[in-house]
């Protein structure tokens, strides 16, 4: 728990001591400032993974394939 705050006050976060260093962490996600957009990467890397598997089944329901191998 941060006593004596150093940094500015930023809506949405609070500041948080990691490793010895100041910084601030989502009060909604908990991720840390600076991590949540490689958060979201991931996720959208996933999910394009995924629609890429779907598209790929899709085409060989299609193309009456039943067992891929």
């Amino acid at each position: 728990m941060i006593n004596k705050p150093k940094l500015a006050p930023k809506i949405g976060y609070v500041e948080v001591e990691i490793d010895g260093e100041r910084t601030y962490r989502n009060t909604t996600t908990g991720e840390l400032i600076g991590c949540e957009n490689q958060s979201l990467d991931a996720q959208v890397a996933d999910l394009q993974s995924a629609v890429v598997d779907i598209t790929y089944n899709q085409i060989l329901i299609q193309n009456g394939v039943t067992d891929a191998e």
